[in-house]
């Protein structure tokens, strides 16, 4: 047997190793999310909306945050109910801030883009504003795809 064919049949059993453990984390994975039942999580339909990941998620964060404060029965649904308004009440502040935030880098921009055309021609200001605009960066970023 020569090291080519030791090398394709080592290959191969580090493949089907990778597939198994894959499969067996997967379906150990599988049985673990199983264990909510639908009134649980149903607490949390208004929220995140259909039955998914996230669902999942958000419920095991809700117990283990009640396991953290030692919640009883009755605090819980006022808890998560003004927990879940803190956070709405975040979101839209950020939403704000981040608009507020466009609006300045674009003033800004405009402010740059007038101080720089005594400098460029015409087609190098058209130019510049397909690359440096940032209304023209927020349209390509859609393009890119996801953020990692």
């Amino acid at each position: 047997m020569n090291t080519k064919s030791k090398a394709i049949i080592a290959y191969l059993i580090v493949l089907t190793a990778g597939f198994a453990a894959g499969y067996v984390f997967h379906s150990f994975q599988s049985s673990a999310y199983s264990e909510y039942s639908v009134s649980e999580q149903g607490r949390w339909e208004h929220e995140r909306g259909p039955m998914g990941r996230e669902m999942r998620i958000g419920q095991r964060a809700n117990e283990r945050l009640s396991r953290q404060l030692s919640l009883q029965e009755e605090q819980k649904a006022p808890f998560f109910t003004r927990i879940s308004q803190f956070y709405r009440g975040v979101r839209e502040e950020m939403g704000n801030r981040r608009e507020n935030e466009r609006e300045m880098i674009r003033s800004r921009y405009m402010d740059f883009r007038e101080n720089v055309s005594d400098i460029l021609t015409e087609e190098q200001l058209i130019k510049l504003d397909e690359v440096a605009n940032p209304d023209s960066i927020e349209s390509r970023r859609h393009l890119r795809g996801p953020r990692r």
